[in-house]
């Protein structure tokens, strides 16, 4: 029986398993006032004992019951819950036809703040735009044209009793592009400084406005731009002659399910809507000695950037990207432009949205094979005759866009045998 016939306890849970959590959580709720102001912040495996694990790398599938870990934001009541739900038996139908599991449990976690979500992030901005006094300190600055203007909400932090967590609160960053007809513009490049908002994420309303100062706005400058450089005056590429990655026979790495078998490496692929790529269960397989265990679990559990900038706004921009927006949730789908070559093997990710639907990042995951240079060379300088072989590696990567940062997570395996996977980001 192959592993994909069989559910390793850390295969991902399945679109259909997503949706099912979350319409349990749903029926769970006391009113439909409860229900209604539910909203999803993540849905993710509740992984399993590190015994149950090994078991089930040796092929020895204990006895297993799956389980969905919900963390849930109510609108209305600004609590934020953790549920688990156990997805192993289908009970009775919910009210809105759906399936449903069983709660095994609910927990109120106080003093907390889940996670904005990018239907905060628009909702936020509109707000925003639509304060009077914030339309007035954007015409002082030449600005008058609220499409061009990009409101981007960011956690207050915590600088005394006015930020603790018991309110949702973000004061934005402004930023104003130039043309509203350039859909790559990198608005980014002209921040909207000397303006100050608070903005009640859970009602939606400006509780604080003040124009502080008028700082000049950077000027235009096409090269700054996410367009081809050849159109704005940038470097021309187009001397450089096509490189093409072919494999005839195919490629040397064998996938069954999420297993993944390479080089004598082999690993789970795993997906979280917070760190994304998970790479779990990763051991070598050593001639005599057999299967030596090398990680349980690899991934970038936050990405923080401390801008270290002591000057009004940039003294609080200290972005937590993984938890406060999800790294996994911004990632990439390679269907809309692929950055590996060669012959590729993609993995799909499945995340709740807001609103409890699920959604799907096809081609999230790229698992391909690299020339690396040279694993070795010698020549015998008395006979003259020199023997070399080339090194190849695997690498497993996905790419996010966390508002103007883009961060690529690669993994690699390789063949020398003095080498355990590392990492680039």
């Amino acid at each position: 029986m192959s592993r994909a016939q069989t559910r390793h306890p850390l295969d991902p849970l399945t679109a259909a398993e997503i949706s099912v959590a979350v319409a349990t959580v749903r029926a769970a709720g006391a009113t439909p006032e409860v229900r209604d102001s539910m909203r999803f912040i993540e849905v993710g495996l509740v992984e399993p004992p590190k015994n149950v694990v090994a078991l089930a790398d040796a092929y020895f599938f204990p006895p297993f019951q799956p389980q969905a870990r919900l963390v849930v934001y109510n609108k209305k009541s600004n609590a934020t819950s953790i549920w688990i739900v156990e997805l192993s038996e289908v009970h009775a139908v919910t009210r809105g036809g759906h399936h449903r599991g069983k709660v095994i449990s609910s927990t109120i976690v106080p003093n907390v703040q889940p996670p904005m979500d990018a239907v905060e992030y628009a909702e936020c901005e509109a707000v925003v735009k639509e304060f009077p006094a914030f339309r007035e300190a954007m015409k002082k600055r030449g600005i008058e044209d609220m499409d061009l203007v990009m409101v981007d909400p960011w956690c207050v932090g915590y600088y005394g009793e006015a930020d603790a967590p018991n309110r949702r609160l973000a004061k934005p960053l402004i930023f104003c592009r130039t043309e509203s007809d350039c859909p790559m513009e990198n608005g980014y490049a002209r921040p909207v400084e000397g303006i100050h908002v608070l903005v009640d994420m859970q009602n939606m309303a400006v509780l604080e406005f003040e124009d502080r100062r008028v700082v000049p706005l950077p000027p235009p400058d096409p090269l700054r731009n996410y367009t081809a450089g050849e159109t704005r005056g940038g470097v021309d590429r187009s001397d450089v002659k096509p490189i093409h990655i072919i494999q005839p026979e195919g490629p040397s790495f064998h996938v069954d399910g999420h297993f993944v078998q390479w080089q004598k490496w082999n690993f789970r692929i795993g997906f979280t809507p917070r760190e994304g790529l998970v790479i779990y269960s990763v051991a070598y397989v050593d001639g005599s000695r057999g299967r030596r265990p090398v990680a349980h679990r690899l991934s970038f559990v936050e990405m923080v950037v401390p801008y270290g900038d002591p000057n009004d706004p940039h003294y609080r921009k200290n972005a937590f990207d993984a938890g406060e927006d999800g790294l996994g949730k911004n990632a990439h789908s390679l269907k809309k432009g692929c950055d590996c070559l060669g012959y590729i093997k993609y993995f799909d990710a499945h995340f709740t949205n807001f609103t409890g639907g699920v959604e799907t990042i096809e081609n999230c995951v790229c698992l391909h094979e690299e020339d690396h240079g040279i694993l070795w060379k010698h020549q015998d300088w008395r006979i003259g005759l020199a023997e070399v072989r080339r090194s190849r590696r695997l690498t497993v990567s996905f790419i996010c866009t966390v508002a103007n940062y883009e961060y690529g997570f690669f993994w690699h395996f390789n063949q020398a045998s003095d080498k355990l996977p590392s990492s680039e980001h």
